[in-house]
């Protein structure tokens, strides 16, 4: 599939890019062959089982959570570390309630609540966005040095207001 992806296409794909980043649209090249690799792999499917790690790093050079949230955000469906069962899930709890879903670990329990975890492939949530809501592991999310923030759950954590993305990184 990442063959049979253009060079027009990644151009294509790389001026209609907005988001924040500390990258240059050019280095990331390979994340918009993968994304679009990726979307030409999912459009007859209602979501897909990817095992993103760790062959995609290892042959591409980037995370494949990026271009997961991007698709995400277009209404694709993919659950991370190739969890088939775990895709179920999600697509049921897509046909309940027609939302998107994501599936993630519980890492942590305290009594000041739970600590949710995984690679960062969420659909952003929009403006309503819960308090605290952090999107965090990709990198064209990290830059927030352009916009007003406020501090999230975690110190690595912070929302650009005015900007559509959640981001990772100091502010």
């Amino acid at each position: 599939a990442l063959a049979a992806v253009s060079e027009a296409e990644i151009a294509e794909r790389a001026a209609a890019f907005r988001e924040l980043s500390e990258y240059p649209v050019e280095a990331l090249r390979e994340l918009f062959r993968l994304e679009l690799a990726l979307e030409k792999l999912a459009q007859p499917y209602d979501g897909l089982a990817l095992r993103e790690w760790p062959e995609i790093p290892d042959k591409l050079g980037v995370m494949a959570y990026a271009a997961m949230a991007r698709l995400a955000d277009r209404g694709y469906t993919f659950a991370p570390e190739g969890d088939v069962m775990g895709l179920a899930g999600m697509l049921a709890l897509q046909a309940v309630s027609g939302q998107p879903a994501i599936l993630l670990d519980i890492s942590h329990f305290s009594p000041r609540g739970v600590m949710l975890w995984h690679g960062g492939e969420a659909p952003w949530p929009g403006p309503g966005a819960p308090p605290g809501w952090c999107r965090t592991s990709t990198a064209t999310y990290r830059r927030c040095a352009t916009c007003p923030c406020e501090r999230g759950p975690s110190p690595a954590c912070a929302c650009c207001r005015g900007a559509k993305r959640w981001c990772m990184g100091a502010c």
